[in-house]
């Protein structure tokens, strides 16, 4: 197995545990601040605010996932060692997440901001 095989299982792989870790924010099971959940200042300032922040952050978790399994098995169905197209698979991946990340981040924080409010929606 070749170097580009194994970036694109790993790739795969690291999708299936953000499905994991998006499942686990969608039931509030994830440990207060734990390093696989979405932290921020207002995400980390009360175990209620941890899980409102991490549910609102869970589906974003989910198509994180599933972007790097769809990306690590079609960078592994096209691999070839004279073609690098599977790196373009690896890099639109890469890109994918850091821009989701953001989103992710900003939901999480405006989430948890209004977890302590009674009457905020």
């Amino acid at each position: 197995m070749s170097l580009g095989e194994i970036v694109c299982v790993l790739l795969a792989l690291t999708g299936i545990g953000l499905l994991y870790i998006g499942y686990r924010q969608t039931n509030g099971t994830l440990p207060k601040n734990s390093s696989f959940g979405t932290r921020t200042r207002a995400t980390t300032a009360s175990p209620k605010a941890w899980v409102a922040g991490n549910r609102a952050a869970a589906s974003l978790s989910y198509i994180q996932g599933a972007i790097c399994i769809i990306c690590g098995v079609a960078g592994f169905a096209v691999y070839s060692p004279t073609s690098p197209l599977y790196l373009v698979f690896g890099g639109f991946a890469v890109i994918a997440m850091f821009g989701i990340s953001g989103f992710q981040v900003v939901r999480a924080s405006r989430a948890a901001q209004h977890a302590d409010d009674e009457n905020t929606p």
